[in-house]
């Protein structure tokens, strides 16, 4: 008799994060002390290729899974606590109507290959994400009441998130935007290619 288990994403990656700590902690040996330069490389096995690298249109558990190991966001939700924490902004600032958020961005945040990370960045993320042609798998999760957030940034460092109506939830709804590198990508989406 065969058992068939479903995981959800948080789930599968909570799993390996436990395995991966679990396999480190039993390597160490009573006799050694942790490291002050602690990383190295964390392996890991999925039953099944990615389709997409691409978070905006995924719709498999795998893409779903690699995009959040690999994709950072403006804030993320502590699945211990269930509160809103800061990501790649370090803080905010909530009028007291609740419809507008200045998110303070991190300093000294870069890409993969070494391009900063700045509000033009988040700008970017939401063009594409409310981009028809992208046909994003996430543009129904950022929309307050069937309409899109409206997105702005004063400066390098700032951005300034307005509701179009009062969303009990506020910026846990950010935790479903990847934040995507637009000097990289920006041509794509005015192409009409960022979905492939």
């Amino acid at each position: 008799m065969t058992k068939t288990f479903k995981l959800s994403t948080s789930a599968l990656a909570t799993a390996l994060v436990l395995a991966a700590g679990s396999v480190w902690y039993a390597g160490r040996g009573p006799e050694k002390e942790p490291s002050a330069s602690l990383g190295g490389a964390l392996v890991s096995s999925v039953r099944s290729e990615p389709r997409t690298f691409n978070r905006y249109v995924a719709r498999d558990a795998t893409s779903v899974l690699v995009s959040e190991l690999t994709q950072a966001k403006l804030v993320r939700i502590n699945r211990d606590d269930d509160q809103v924490e800061p990501w790649l902004a370090e803080g905010w600032t909530e009028d007291p109507d609740g419809l507008i958020y200045t998110l303070t961005l991190r300093d000294n945040v870069t890409f993969s290959d070494g391009t900063p990370f700045t509000s033009a960045d988040v700008l970017f993320s939401f063009e594409a994400v409310y981009d028809e042609r992208v046909g994003s798998a996430l543009a129904d999760a950022l929309r307050v009441g069937g309409r899109p957030l409206e997105v702005s940034a004063p400066d390098a460092r700032t951005v300034v998130v307005r509701f179009p109506a009062p969303f009990s939830p506020g910026l846990r709804l950010l935790d479903n935007l990847p934040i995507l590198p637009k000097a990289r990508l920006a041509e794509a989406l005015a192409r009409g290619t960022l979905r492939d």
